[in-house]
């Protein structure tokens, strides 16, 4: 494990903030002068070799641009530097929340709570635009609201001097959602791609969801270029009409379209606020808190914009106006809550992305945050990645079992590891498991799933408890009768168990018993074995499996997990304690389903017969055919 950083060049560091690909944000103290500051810093040795001279000029070129802006709206950077490996340009520490965590519920805010935060936000991008600086990556996340209720943007860390050209043309920097058509196109962006953007964030703030959308990447860059906009007041009634000029104007595709600058923009959107009529020929003033105007045609003075004095936003009871409704997604309360997490932000930002429309979609990084979250709130579904630095997905899953039994439980992870994979069906009881780089279409349908799942367990009653002898069996399919007799010891008194050593009398127990539970050896005759829990839970959905193997190969365990549904895993040599609580389990499952028949939809897999051979030599087309007159006699 790395040595803990506790300095870096002057800088005393107390704590990590938060790391991305290229280094870490540290909160730290300058001894000099006793302030507190946050170091970001760029590691050499995590840059391609190719690009690390250019990357960290141009992390320089940054500093010294943003260095030049002082203004009650930005926050400020004070140093650069360099020592070993690192770069680092320590800057103000600011104490307070992203806006985005005003935005999850993902409802309009009241116009007048949005008011200050468009004027604030337009006054510290018109003030560096004056200076020649372009932000380009205004989104949520960059803009901070203060302990004591103050906006301040933040990182100017793509930000680059108009002058500039370095990485400007022919590459896309920013976030996809909030980027502007020439940011998208890889063309020169200006003042006016802020612009943009900030509209971007202000329609969503005033309608409660984006004025682009798609479910891919693709889809959301099509839309930017090529959607229709619509009006805000058509998605939510409750604006002044004339908020849909404003921002027709500061969405405009073509830069030309535009309002020539955040001056401008928030001159319009002061009328809008004030139920006005905007007139693009009319010069008006606008107010901060009531203070000093913004300037009418020209942009405001360096000198001036520190000694602004800025009205406080008031976040005490920001509600959906009243009357106001949302037209065509449902409210984040009709939707099913669904829990991502994953150590990786793109990961997550991908995720969010695909599923935002359909879900309440929550991420953390955190495992133990989740937990944390689980307890403020009921997830139908939770979607971990295995292979996370501080808990395993595995580990989380089985935490996140006993916290919210209800919740369906996902493993998302890039690599097989076969440990990881059967603890996350034993201790998590996980649903399904789902492999990176996923399919997008196979993902969305297990969601889809999984969250009517959620849904129904959701208010399902708790089984009923019962001494009563079930009068279904116990079904133990292997060669040797050591695991049947073992079973028999510890279950007998619970439980009818029968055993079966091959096929055909497993398919005649079946046919001769109502069998609840099946516990079978998947090694011995593997491939027909296999092929016999797919169909049996494609044909027979209400019969729990159990697996007993010592097997290594984690693609066949994946596939059996996927298209057969096996409920838990056994290794070999099998304990008796792990049998008998394996087999309790799955027995309290079989129960669970009986109790909600609308369950089992979900426990059958597709169909696959016209995949199997139906002549008498196919090993698929006997146990198939045997299947199907076992369910007809049962159906009579």
């Amino acid at each position: 494990m790395p040595e803990a950083v506790t300095q870096i060049g002057k800088y005393r560091v107390e704590r990590e903030l938060g790391r991305g690909g290229m280094g870490v944000v540290y909160a730290a103290m300058d001894p000099v002068i006793e302030r507190r500051v946050a170091l970001k810093t760029i590691s050499r040795s995590l840059l391609e070799a190719s690009e690390a001279e250019a990357m960290l000029a141009r992390f320089k070129r940054e500093a010294q641009a943003a260095g030049r802006l002082t203004h009650p709206g930005i926050v400020a950077v004070y140093d650069y530097g360099e020592e070993g490996d690192l770069a680092y340009i320590a800057m103000e520490l600011v104490s307070g929340r992203g806006l985005q965590e005003l935005m999850r519920a993902g409802e309009p805010m009241d116009p007048q709570h949005v008011r200050p935060i468009a004027a604030q936000l337009l006054a510290a991008l018109h003030f560096a635009h004056g200076l020649g600086v372009v932000h380009r990556d205004i989104k949520p996340s960059n803009v901070m609201i203060t302990d004591d209720q103050r906006l301040k943007v933040c990182d100017f860390g793509i930000a680059q001097l108009e002058s500039s050209r370095l990485t400007q043309v022919g590459t896309v920097l920013g976030t996809p959602s909030y980027m502007s058509p020439e940011q998208i196109q890889g063309l020169a962006t200006d003042r006016r791609s802020d612009v943009f953007s900030a509209a971007v964030l202000l329609y969503q703030l005033l309608t409660g969801r984006k004025p682009f959308a798609g479910d891919t990447v693709p889809q959301l860059v099509h839309a930017v270029l090529h959607g229709e906009l619509a009006p805000p007041t058509t998605v939510n009634p409750a604006l002044d009409v004339a908020f849909d000029a404003v921002m027709k104007m500061a969405l405009a595709r073509h830069p030309n379209d535009r309002f020539d600058s955040a001056n401008d923009f928030a001159r319009a959107l002061e009328c809008a606020f004030a139920g006005e009529a905007w007139n693009p020929g009319y010069e008006t003033t606008v107010q901060i808190g009531g203070v000093a105007p913004f300037a009418a045609t020209q942009a405001i003075a360096a000198s001036e914009a520190p000694t602004r004095t800025l009205r406080k936003i008031d976040f005490t009871s920001v509600r959906r106006p009243a009357g106001a409704t949302q037209v065509g997604t449902a409210t984040a309360a009709d939707k099913p809550r669904v829990l991502f997490v994953d150590d990786e932000e793109r990961i997550l930002s991908a995720l969010k992305l695909l599923f935002r429309q359909q879900y309440d979609v929550h991420v953390t990084t955190e495992g133990a945050i989740a937990l944390q979250m689980m307890q403020q709130h009921h997830f139908h579904v939770i979607v971990s990645d295995q292979r996370m630095p501080t808990m395993t997905g595995t580990e989380l899953l089985s935490k996140a079992r006993v916290a919210s039994p209800n919740t369906v439980r996902i493993l998302l992870t890039g690599y097989s590891d076969l440990a990881a994979i059967v603890g996350s069906v034993n201790e998590g009881e996980v649903y399904r498991f789902a492999s990176k780089p996923w399919n997008t279409n196979e993902l969305r349908d297990l969601l889809a799933e999984a969250a009517v799942i959620g849904q129904t367990l959701e208010h399902a009653p708790p089984p009923a408890a019962t001494d009563a002898r079930p009068e279904e069996a116990i079904l133990v399919l292997d060669e040797d009768r050591e695991v049947y007799l073992a079973a028999r010891d510890v279950l007998g008194r619970s439980y009818r168990v029968l055993h079966a050593t091959d096929l055909a009398g497993a398919l005649q127990s079946l046919r001769d018993e109502k069998v609840a539970v099946l516990v079978a050896d998947i090694e011995t005759q593997a491939q027909s074995h296999t092929t016999f829990f797919k169909l049996l839970k494609q044909e027979h959905p209400e019969i729990v499996t159990v697996a007993m193997t010592s097997a290594s190969d984690s693609e066949v365990v994946i596939e059996l997990i996927n298209q057969a549904r096996i409920f838990r895993f056994l290794n070999k040599p099998v304990k008796l304690p792990t049998l008998q609580s394996h087999v309790e389990a799955a027995m309290a499952q079989y129960q669970r389903q009986k109790a909600q028949p609308q369950l089992l939809r979900h426990q059958q897999v597709e169909a696959k017969a016209r995949k199997v051979q139906h002549d008498e030599g196919s090993v698929g087309g006997f146990i198939l055919g045997s299947l199907r007159a076992l369910r007809r006699r049962l159906a009579a």
